[in-house]
């Protein structure tokens, strides 16, 4: 006796066979099944926008970030970095390797910008260098030349992120800092300081350029 083997009917077959109610059911399925799957791939999108968006943020931090070859070489003469190590106010730290200092130990609220007339903290300011500032110092004793003071103040007030501040304990009458960089003046000279304040400001040298 010969045995009628059943034949298992195929996909196409099985929709064939649907009624019409079923048919719309399976729609409805695939349809659901691609909508979630768009919605999953928009999410991650989204989630890798954020997490690129956040690096952004914080590169500036990182510690691979500091120097940044692709900042400016000049002008002034180029340092050593020595870090951006924060501590508390009062700590004690090592002697900064140049006077003013370009980097290195500072506080971890920076100074409002603008212009001062007595000298600033150095561990403070360090902190607006970070930050991709530039801080013009002057040593004038016996206030020997206001008048260079009186332009170097009408120029630090209409920029943004620089400070002006008197320094009396170093070799020169005027210097330009920004981080790792600083430029000694024996006199006044107004175009190396918008030389200097346009190569540095915000320069990719500091760790957090865009910070503030």
């Amino acid at each position: 006796m010969t045995t009628k083997k059943t034949s298992t009917p195929t996909p196409a077959q099985k929709r064939q066979r649907l009624t019409p109610t079923q048919a719309r059911a399976a729609r409805r399925e695939r349809q659901d099944k691609k909508k979630k799957l768009q919605r999953g791939l928009w999410a991650g999108l989204v989630g890798l926008i954020s997490i690129l968006f956040l690096v952004s943020l914080f590169a500036g931090s990182l510690p691979f970030s500091n120097n940044n070859p692709s900042g400016p070489s000049g002008p002034g003469t180029r340092y050593e970095s020595q870090g951006g190590t924060h501590i508390a106010v009062g700590d004690s730290h090592a002697a900064y390797s140049t006077k003013p200092a370009t980097s290195g130990w500072h506080y971890d609220t920076t100074a409002p910008w603008g212009v001062y007339t007595e000298p600033v903290t150095e561990e403070r300011v360090v902190h607006n260098l970070e930050h991709g500032g530039v801080i013009i110092y002057y040593n004038c004793p016996d206030n020997s030349c206001a008048d260079d003071v009186a332009k170097l103040t009408s120029f630090v007030r209409s920029t943004d992120e620089t400070i002006l501040a008197p320094y009396p304990d170093m070799d020169a009458k005027f210097a330009l800092v920004a981080w790792t960089f600083m430029q000694k003046l024996d006199a006044y000279d107004e175009e190396a300081v918008r030389a200097f304040v346009n190569a540095h400001l915000n320069s990719p040298n500091s760790p957090e350029p865009f910070a503030r």
